[in-house]
């Protein structure tokens, strides 16, 4: 019988008063839950484990991820991030800075490559890139975690990275504007 893999907790993994160090670990503790959880889908889905009517694997690791970042950001934690980028062995910045993109910064501690345990990277630089500017499109929109992937679907995620350099909104999410601009 297969092991059962531990779901990532959906709420109430950070709080306001928490010390850095503390978010850091819990962070970390959930980003775990999370990849463990996404590989065991993945490979559950490749031999055919998982009924149409479950979600598909990819789906599930960007709402779960989408939920821990949102958090992160609610809670102002998000200053842990950088220092966790920083302590990848072998990552170097890139050209343009991430600092203050907690979405892309969080996909790339998640999953860089860690050739001890792939041969390749879990996802791409584009993919990752891709996938966090749809989660901060969803966030700017105040798109609740149940329907980030119904959204992303409907916005377009090829077309969300000239939306978000446009400052572009998604038609009846008016009140998400003036929130966000306010």
């Amino acid at each position: 019988m297969a092991r059962r893999i531990e779901e990532p907790r959906a709420s109430g993994v950070f709080n306001a008063k928490q010390k850095s160090s503390v978010a850091k670990d819990a962070f970390q503790r959930e980003a775990k839950l999370i990849l463990d959880g996404w590989v065991d889908r993945r490979r559950r889905n490749n031999k055919g484990e998982i009924s149409e009517t479950e979600e598909r694997p990819a789906d599930w690791m960007l709402r779960c991820t989408y939920r821990l970042v949102r958090s992160l950001i609610a809670k102002r934690h998000e200053g842990v991030l950088p220092d966790l980028a920083d302590d990848i062995p072998g990552h170097s910045k890139g050209k343009t800075d991430i600092s203050e993109k907690p979405f892309k910064l969080a996909l790339l501690v998640m999953f860089h490559w860690n050739p001890e345990l792939t041969s390749e990277p879990l996802l791409t630089r584009q993919r990752r890139s891709e996938l966090s500017d749809a989660m901060e499109y969803a966030r700017r929109h105040k798109i609740q975690p149940r329907n980030l992937i119904g959204f992303i679907k409907a916005a377009g995620i090829k077309r969300i990275p000239s939306k978000l350099r446009n400052e572009q909104w998604e038609p009846g999410f008016e009140t998400a504007q003036k929130a966000w601009r306010a």
